[in-house]
């Protein structure tokens, strides 16, 4: 099967596809498909994998992209931008795992990423975020809105899960290490 610049709606958690082309070989437990590329959002990707069992569908994803916008990924209010990103995502039904993403943020902070996003409907975002060296202030900025000069008052109510777990070997944060 050949694609040429297909777009699709995947969830409401990552930017919709455009743009893709390549080849898919069909068989009947699923599909693969080699360098097919897409736009995600704004953004360009090569990918590749396996899309299999029809009746409870799961994808394998090998991904790359030399310029990725954080918003058209997990990170919808995030002017940021990761370089350089590679890795690995499973998608079913119930959630997205990244196991691992290595990028580059902001091309201060090379990060590795490992977590899932689960319940589409109201996402819960569990990740463990590693690097040697990391810019704090990049990490806090891909979760903040950039448009808004108000200190948000806490949310009383009952929020999705939020755990995001960084380890660095060194740091700054707003300039201090």
């Amino acid at each position: 099967l050949k694609l040429r610049n297909v777009g699709a709606h995947l969830t409401t958690a990552v930017a919709d596809l455009s743009r893709t082309t390549g080849k898919i070989k069909l068989d009947r437990h699923g599909c693969t498909f080699q360098n097919i590329k897409t736009t995600l959002g704004k953004s360009d990707l090569t990918v590749s994998g396996r899309l299999s069992d029809w009746e409870n569908l799961q994808l394998n994803l090998e991904l790359s992209g030399k310029k990725v916008r954080a918003q058209d990924l997990i990170f919808p209010k995030s002017k940021l931008t990761f370089y350089n990103l590679n890795g690995h995502l499973q998608i079913d039904a119930e959630k997205i795992t990244f196991s691992p993403i290595n990028t580059l943020l902001e091309e201060s902070t090379r990060v590795t990423i490992n977590g899932t996003v689960s319940n589409f409907l109201d996402p819960q975002v569990l990740l463990d975020i590693q690097s040697d060296r990391v810019d704090v202030l990049d990490i806090i900025k891909l979760f903040a809105d950039p448009d808004s000069d108000n200190i948000a008052e806490p949310y009383l109510g009952k929020r999705p899960p939020l755990l995001i777990k960084v380890s660095a070997k060194q740091g700054t944060l707003g300039g201090l290490y």
